[in-house]
């Protein structure tokens, strides 16, 4: 008998472009895992709100898989608390703080992302960040020191520019720039799309990455699939896979048997490490900067 998995993700609007791709990830890992998985995704069209109606629906699946964005992630832990929400595609460190007990996380959470970035900083710095969310504070956290702005505000001049914001309010910054302060640094960077859509303006733009493609099998065997290079989330949907396998030779299919045996697993997979703290962090997988050269994303 199949064992069911319900996945709510954005196949359209703003998070459209990388919730496909967590869906084509975790659709190739169904495809070729030997579990007997049917997988039902629903389209929660870039709307924390929407996520957390379609989880409602699919709370009678056996698994449950997190949305990709924050926001929504956390919509849906809320509706899906008394069960385990397996999370690859939301990086606040809120999901843990309000729901840990009951979501299993992939990713590192966000207040790391920054946190090489103080060895790369020179002069005066500034952060222009978007103040109405909460991802934007934890990721800064990293940065308690540096003066922030809101995305809207005229950039003065500084030597080192840190761009915390929604993924088109950092682009559009970027395109408007001038000058160009010496270090520029952007969490849009971490993504691929990032070089397509800057071009040359991407040059030297630095970012943190939760995965970068090489020479892996799931890379090659996804652009086989899909015709594109993969981006993190379609990485992290397809390692939520492998930790399911991992997970059901310990403990079966059973999620709060899986769940548990998550808290003592310690593996090394395409994606990075996996392994959680004893409060159920994620603290094996790590983020990498990047910067940006001749059109491709090369580790600092």
């Amino acid at each position: 008998m199949a064992v069911t998995v319900g996945f709510p993700v954005a196949l359209t609007g703003g998070l459209g472009a990388l919730g496909r791709q967590a869906a084509n990830g975790l659709t190739l890992w169904s495809r070729q895992t030997s579990l007997p998985v049917s997988l039902l995704v629903r389209d929660d069209r870039s709307q924390a709100s929407v996520a957390a109606e379609q989880m409602a629906a699919l709370l009678s699946c056996d698994w449950l898989a997190g949305p990709y964005g924050s926001a929504s992630t956390l919509a849906a832990a809320a509706v899906a608390r008394q069960r385990v929400l397996w999370n690859h595609g939301g990086a606040s460190d809120l999901i843990h703080e309000r729901y840990g007990r009951h979501v299993v996380s992939l990713l590192s959470p966000c207040s790391r992302y920054l946190g090489d970035v103080p060895r790369l900083m020179r002069g005066r710095a500034v952060a222009v960040f978007n103040p109405q969310g909460t991802f934007s504070s934890q990721v800064l956290r990293a940065l308690p020191d540096v003066p922030r702005l809101p995305f809207g505000e005229p950039v003065p001049p500084c030597d080192t520019l840190v761009l915390v914001g929604r993924y088109q309010q950092e682009l559009a910054l970027l395109q408007a720039l001038e000058p160009r302060p010496p270090v520029i640094v952007a969490v849009a960077a971490g993504v691929k799309a990032f070089g397509r859509d800057l071009g040359p303006l991407a040059e030297g733009v630095i970012g943190p990455a939760q995965w970068l493609p090489g020479s892996d099998s799931f890379s090659t065997s996804y652009e086989a699939a899909f015709g594109e290079v993969p981006d993190y989330p379609a990485a992290a949907a397809y390692a939520q896979g492998l930790l399911w396998e991992a997970l059901v030779e310990r403990a079966g299919t059973d999620e709060s048997a899986m769940a548990q045996a998550a808290r003592s697993l310690d593996i090394e997979t395409f994606y990075g490490r996996f392994r959680l703290d004893p409060e159920g962090r994620q603290v094996g997988h790590q983020v990498r900067l990047v910067r940006w050269h001749a059109g491709r994303q090369e580790p600092l």
